[in-house]
């Protein structure tokens, strides 16, 4: 029995090994083409990350990876399958909808990308760019109800004097003066210096 026991512990031995062999040559070749991908070497990232998933094509990292490869590439379309790979494999992926949303914008598909920001948030409720660009969507669809909102809540974690002049278009742009002008002053409050609000105070305060 003894002697059994060690056998099937040499046995399991020998099948654990080159699992954690396989592990380590992905991860190896993940971080080449990272690191090459760093330094705009894109050939040789491309190469290296595409060897990491035929080794194993579920490593979410590899694909999240070549799908900013793909982008840096302007290769939008295969940029977007990336990111649904990564989406498919880790649908909680908050980094994955918001770059999928900013190509969808590129794209035109502003729909698509408003619901992008908007599970980007979903999952990260303090996540400040998928914010910023929920409102920039937003108001690219003239739906200034959800950019209010988003912006608002922007102002929250950085209420610096261009998110306030923000909040203020969108409030002109729905009818609200009042609102407008009252952001309007604070951003001129906050920076003195900004020209650009000029304009809203003149047409909101008047």
């Amino acid at each position: 029995n003894w002697k059994r026991n060690i056998m099937k512990k040499l046995i399991l031995l020998l099948l654990f090994i080159p699992l954690v062999s396989f592990g380590q040559d992905e991860l190896k070749l993940f971080i080449k083409g990272k690191n090459n991908f760093e330094k705009e070497n894109y050939n040789k990232a491309s190469t290296y990350l595409n060897n990491a998933l035929e080794l194993n094509p579920s490593y979410v990292d590899a694909h999240f990876y070549t799908g900013l490869l793909n982008t840096k590439l302007k290769l939008y379309d295969k940029a977007i399958l990336n990111y649904n790979k990564v989406l498919e494999l880790d649908l909680y992926n908050e980094l994955a909808y918001l770059n999928r949303g900013r190509i969808n914008y590129i794209l035109k598909n502003r729909e698509a990308a408003q619901s992008d920001f908007k599970n980007a948030i979903e999952i990260d409720s303090k996540f400040i760019e998928a914010y910023d660009n929920l409102v920039l969507v937003s108001q690219s669809l003239k739906d200034y109800k959800t950019g209010l909102l988003a912006i608002t809540k922007l102002i929250e974690f950085n209420p610096d004097f261009r998110n306030f002049f923000r909040r203020g278009l969108i409030k002109y742009r729905m009818g609200d003066k009042v609102g407008a002008c009252k952001d309007a002053k604070k951003s001129k409050k906050l920076n003195p210096n900004f020209s650009l609000v000029n304009q809203l105070i003149k047409n909101s305060c008047n």
